[in-house]
């Protein structure tokens, strides 16, 4: 239904990219999930520990989202997987105990401009800072992901698609 949909609104040569979380996550991406659903418990979808299942009812292997989205009429253009690397429980990190600590002004000002996206000028960038620590750390590790061979890895976190609404047939009067 959600393809549907977006290829309905979308106009005639209109593009859409999407990012979805992919079926064969790295284990330690989401170790919660990952161990809950091999002893047979249903995936956390919502709350702290929910990670990768975040808010989404199934996962996507890359030709599985492919077909779908070919059957809602999309014309694909580029399919692939992406994020092999990455540091252990960071969905947990930054969405699970970063993210809440922000929302609730539970840290020092000093972190939380740090912290803050959209206020990266305000910050100096000192590794003496444990968020541009981390940062830092979180970054060394997400560089493994651009080095050769990584696409012939087994598990990854997303599934990125671009694909493009066609062009109808012409319709001269």
């Amino acid at each position: 239904r959600a393809l549907a949909e977006l290829y309905r609104v979308l106009r005639t040569g209109g593009i859409l990219a999407l990012s979805v979380p992919h079926a064969r996550f790295p284990f330690w991406w989401d170790p919660i999930n990952s161990i809950w659903i091999a002893l047979g418990g249903q995936p956390i979808r919502s709350g702290p520990v929910a990670g990768i299942w975040s808010n989404h009812e199934r996962l996507y292997e890359p030709g599985e989202l492919a077909a779908r989205m070919a059957a809602a009429g999309f014309e694909l253009e580029i399919v692939e997987e992406a994020t092999h690397y990455s540091f252990p429980l960071i969905h947990f990190l930054v969405y699970g105990i970063g993210k809440p600590l922000l929302e609730h002004n539970l840290l020092p000002s000093t972190l939380r401009k740090s912290a803050d996206r959209f206020a990266g000028s305000q910050n100096s960038g000192s590794l003496l800072n444990p968020i541009n620590l981390g940062l830092s750390i979180f970054r060394l590790i997400d560089r493994l992901n651009d080095r050769p061979g990584v696409q012939h890895q087994q598990t990854f976190v997303n599934v990125l698609v671009k694909a493009r609404k066609p062009a109808g047939p012409s319709h001269s009067g």
